[in-house]
């Protein structure tokens, strides 16, 4: 009875406090800054810590119901390493006629320090055009630091817009009755235009478990169990219309787990976008149909009594993203089928929810799912105990899930805006 009457007041007291506070600091516009993408990519906290805590001139809030202007930032990986973002400033209540977007590029060199640098002065320069009816104009000054005048020539890029990335790295760990080491290498290849994308992306990775035991005459006996995988993929896709895309991909595969030597696929595939392409950051929605021609060599025999064979495979792939200011929606659905036997067939299900259902209450919920019956790659024979405990073979199964439910209740002060980054 305690905790239900406590919820109730939660519930009356948190809209009237915010209410009131709303109220205070007139001189300044409230701001709600909301960035779905945001990490912790810069030193010290993510965009939004360093954005709040170098911009006075507004006062930022946690509650977008009092907000005058709701800045939601979109984030995305350019084809040069870099990030662009996407700034929508949407003004509210008084300022609901008065909305805007902004982007603002970083390089794939460019520094944390120059990244966020070049993001705050995008975000100062688009709540500028929101102060006009705010006293705190007056505390304003503006510089302008113009280069020296010259012509703009064309853009000389040796590499013509291809970007390489290479990587390796490891890590052990161990213990007097168990020693783990693990080995990974990366590469990718990859050149982005407006009409082409090009992606090439290889990775292997190398598991090693070592587990030592004593037998009765104090004799040290050592069982080592590895796991090596070795993947290559490759896109190449023209854009057609600012709805339509052709392209291909292709797969290499080698898996001691998966009980492939080598698995080779190529599919060629057309998507379709409900949405044009360019309105990516906010709603997208696409379907995406392909023939995957695959080779399989096989390490052991499958219980198909294949050692390697030639298939056809359908797949039919659609996702949905929304990011708007209620919250972001995200959905996929992969349906695939052999042509030879439609009865050897997957279909997956993913989907996940961030919703703010009241300016005090945002929930969250996941889940995933997915119908397997199409796992030909099962090697044939009997699973030892250490293969199932440790997860060394794939094992037949006819279905998989996950999921996650949550929710957030938010009040108290809606303008503390201090960055403190001791302990």
């Amino acid at each position: 009875m305690f905790f239900r009457k406590l919820i109730l007041f939660i519930f009356i007291m948190v809209p009237t406090i915010a209410s009131s506070q709303a109220n205070q600091s007139s001189e300044k516009i409230n701001v709600f800054v909301d960035c779905r993408d945001c990490g912790r990519s810069f030193r010290g906290g993510n965009e939004v810590s360093y954005i709040r805590n170098e911009i006075k001139f507004v006062n930022f809030v946690r509650d977008q119901g009092v907000a005058q202007v709701h800045l939601l930032i979109t984030k995305q990986r350019t084809g040069g390493g870099g990030g662009q973002y996407t700034l929508n400033f949407i003004g509210q209540d008084d300022l609901a006629s008065e909305s805007q977007e902004l982007t603002y590029s970083s390089s794939g060199s460019a520094t944390e320090d120059e990244s966020r640098k070049g993001l705050l002065n995008k975000v100062k320069i688009g709540l500028l055009s929101y102060m006009t009816g705010s006293n705190a104009l007056e505390d304003l000054s503006i510089e302008y630091a113009p280069t020296e005048e010259r012509e703009v020539d064309p853009i000389d890029d040796n590499w013509n817009n291809w970007v390489f990335e290479v990587g390796a790295g490891t890590n052990f760990n161990g213990e007097e009755s168990r020693k783990g080491l693990n080995m990974n290498s990366d590469f990718s290849i990859r050149r982005i235009t407006e009409k082409w994308k090009t992606f090439i992306y290889s990775n292997y990775r190398y598991n090693r478990r070592t587990f030592v035991s004593e037998d009765s005459l104090g004799n040290k006996e050592e069982d080592i169990y590895t796991t090596e995988r070795m993947s290559l993929f490759g896109l190449t896709a023209r854009s057609l219309s600012s709805h339509w895309t052709l392209g291909s991909f292709i797969r290499l595969q080698s898996s001691t787990r998966d009980n492939y030597d080598l698995r080779v696929a190529l599919t060629p595939s057309i998507e379709y976008s409900v949405f044009p392409y360019r309105e990516h950051t906010q709603r997208q929605i696409t379907f995406r149909y392909g023939v995957m021609n695959t080779f399989n060599n096989y390490t052991e025999t499958t219980i198909f009594g294949k050692d390697d064979e030639f298939l056809l495979q359908q797949e039919l792939q659609s996702s949905m993203d929304f990011t708007q200011p209620w919250g972001e929606i995200e959905a996929r659905m992969n349906a695939s089928s052999y042509l030879h036997d439609l009865s050897k067939n997957r279909l997956e299900f993913d989907f996940e929810i961030d919703f703010r259902i009241s300016k005090n209450l945002s929930v969250s919920f996941s889940t995933n799912y997915a119908v397997i019956n199409d796992q030909i790659n099962i090697a044939a024979g009997n699973t030892t105990d250490e293969e199932l405990l440790l997860n060394l073979r794939q094992q037949s199964t006819s279905y998989s899930y996950g999921g996650s439910i949550g929710f957030e209740i938010t009040f108290g002060s809606i303008y503390n805006n201090v960055v403190n980054p001791r302990f």
